[in-house]
């Protein structure tokens, strides 16, 4: 399961260095905003929490509800004559 190749934003421009560390960063996968610090693949990394294993669970990432995220019943289906 994967969300296929993340397009990167080139920032050189920007002259954006690493939060933590200072090393200049070239690209991130984002527009970058000017309220909040950027940060190195390395020290991204570091700051996230460990993963989990499984996904299993509820919620799925569809609204969070059991049918899809729909509203209504789970039962699916349409109209009911």
């Amino acid at each position: 399961m994967g969300f296929g190749e993340r397009r990167m934003v080139d920032v050189r421009h920007l002259d954006l260095k690493c939060a933590d560390c200072g090393k200049a960063i070239d690209e991130l996968p984002f527009e970058p905003m000017s309220d909040r610090p950027v940060y190195c693949g390395d020290c991204n990394r570091k700051r996230r929490p460990p993963r989990t294993g499984g996904g299993g669970g509820m919620g799925g990432g569809r609204g969070g509800r059991p049918g899809g995220g729909r509203g209504g019943d789970s039962r699916g289906g349409g109209r009911r004559f």
